[in-house]
């Protein structure tokens, strides 16, 4: 079975009912032997994405890896897949992703579930 047309599909539901997302990672550049420093630059992703109240249940509480304020997003899968530390920027409000998890029946990457956390 192949999802390639469910997962264009929940593309198209995310662009419908979700908002507007910026998708920041910062990319190692040039390494400078003067200084013995990296270069980073950012690589701007524009897409859309849901930001939900984080609903994860008993084993995502408080005292583990999730901070009270925490919240769910979902990306769609066709995107290269978000990082631990990337950014997000979501009506103005600057979040940090701290986990990311597929939903990838079959190998194909529905969406992207994230957790993210106020910068």
């Amino acid at each position: 079975m192949t999802y390639a047309a469910t997962q264009t599909r929940a593309a198209a539901l995310l662009t419908d009912k979700g908002r507007a997302v910026t998708l920041t990672r910062k990319t190692a550049g040039s390494y400078d032997t003067a200084t013995g420093t990296v270069a980073l630059t950012d690589s701007v992703t524009a897409t859309t994405g849901v930001l939900l109240p984080l609903s994860r249940g008993f084993t995502h509480r408080e005292g583990t890896n999730i901070r009270v304020g925490d919240q769910q997003l979902l990306l769609p899968g066709n995107l290269a897949a978000p990082n631990i530390d990337d950014t997000v920027t979501i009506g103005g409000t600057l979040y940090v992703i701290v986990e990311v998890s597929p939903l990838n029946p079959g190998g194909t990457n529905l969406i992207w579930d994230c957790i993210v956390r106020g910068a």
